[in-house]
């Protein structure tokens, strides 16, 4: 499936020895690219993918459908989400931005275009996006939303962001 999306973005297939604790396995290919002023970092292991869209900054971090194993997004937002079928979760300090950011319809709708199924995930860092899911997820298509994502994701009014 990586050969496909390396295709479309103009890179390669490299591979690599990366284990994330929400995919819960090795990732052993990855793809690298820059996409809309993004770093793009697409991982596959056996039975999931990982890709993470880099290189914002913004105050808002949470996870749906699944707990955050990395920065510990794991309590219950406590609010409902209009039109979305899965558990947010948020970290204690994190609750009151999470909330508020998606409160915004067009947020949500955001959130809806990725379109999750059950076993799949999806973190917002303060720096990143990743969605966690089957190895057929790493397309072109989801890369795109996952941008759109974090275009709305995104402080506009930061200065001196540090990447890296």
């Amino acid at each position: 499936m990586l050969d496909v999306l390396a295709r479309s973005v103009g890179a390669r297939v490299d591979s690599c020895q990366a284990f994330n604790p929400n995919v819960g396995e090795w990732a052993r290919q990855q793809v690298r690219t820059r996409l809309g002023g993004y770093r793009v970092i697409v991982s596959s292991a056996d039975s999931k993918a990982a890709i993470e869209v880099k290189g914002f900054d913004t105050q808002v971090s949470f996870s749906v459908n699944d707990v955050d194993r990395v920065c510990l997004l794991n309590r219950p937002l406590g609010m409902p989400v209009a039109r979305l079928a899965f558990p947010v979760f948020v970290a204690a300090t994190s609750a009151g931005e999470a909330g508020t950011w998606l409160q915004e319809p067009e947020n949500v709708s955001s959130l809806c275009e990725l379109s999750l199924k059950p076993g799949e995930s999806l973190q917002v860092y303060r720096n990143a996006v990743v969605l966690v899911g089957r190895p057929e997820r790493a397309s072109h298509d989801a890369v795109l939303s996952l941008c759109r994502l974090a275009d709305r994701l995104k402080d506009l009014d930061v200065t001196g962001l540090i990447e890296g």
